[in-house]
């Protein structure tokens, strides 16, 4: 990763009456302000927040660029440092969070699988069907290429807690279903 110099930055309305902040980032402030200005006036971004409150607010000469910080470093630090600012100044024109850290994001998904297991378990299915034929090439590549290491795990012995007994990983299945193993597994169900 290389480092960049990049500009934070904030648009506010020159108008203290208009509530309303958005904060950026770019490598570019003259550009990036040039696109925005840009964008205010696309009919295809009228539904973006900050360019509503633009169109809502007497345009484009109403509004107050503001250069928060500039650093050098790599992209993720500026995000994070992106970040810092939107939490402090409370944006609330940005669409999206700046940066969403690794435990934030796994949070997030945690909580939409939970919410919405049905609708996941559903996309999982449909995604296997169609997908059908490419898991099972991928399924017979990695078996060809990891013979060795499959071979070495299914032979492994393990310890069956219930008979004392040991057998190999890959016949875990067929030790469950012998009469000594059901036996002995009788025996401590029984007492």
């Amino acid at each position: 990763m290389e480092y960049n110099i990049y500009t934070i930055y904030s648009i506010t309305c020159i108008d203290e009456k208009v509530k309303g902040i958005y904060v950026g980032i770019t490598k570019d402030f003259a550009d990036r302000q040039k696109d925005h200005k840009g964008d205010s006036i696309d009919e295809t971004t009228k539904h973006r927040k900050v360019y509503k409150s633009i169109h809502d607010n007497s345009g484009w000469d109403n509004l107050k660029f503001t250069c928060l910080e500039i650093l050098t470093c790599k992209k993720k630090e500026a995000r994070i440092r992106e970040q810092f600012f939107y939490d402090k100044l409370e944006a609330d024109l940005n669409m999206n969070r700046p940066y969403t850290s690794k435990e934030e994001r796994q949070k997030y998904h945690d909580e939409y699988n939970r919410q919405h297991k049905d609708k996941v378990l559903e996309y999982h299915k449909k995604w296997r069907v169609k997908n059908r034929d490419n898991i099972s090439k991928k399924q017979r590549l990695y078996e060809i290429s990891n013979k060795e290491i499959i071979a070495s795990r299914k032979s492994e012995k393990i310890l069956c807690d219930s008979c004392n007994s040991y057998h190999s990983k890959g016949n875990k299945a067929k030790h469950y279903k012998t009469q000594n193993h059901l036996a002995n597994l009788a025996k401590i169900t029984d007492t």
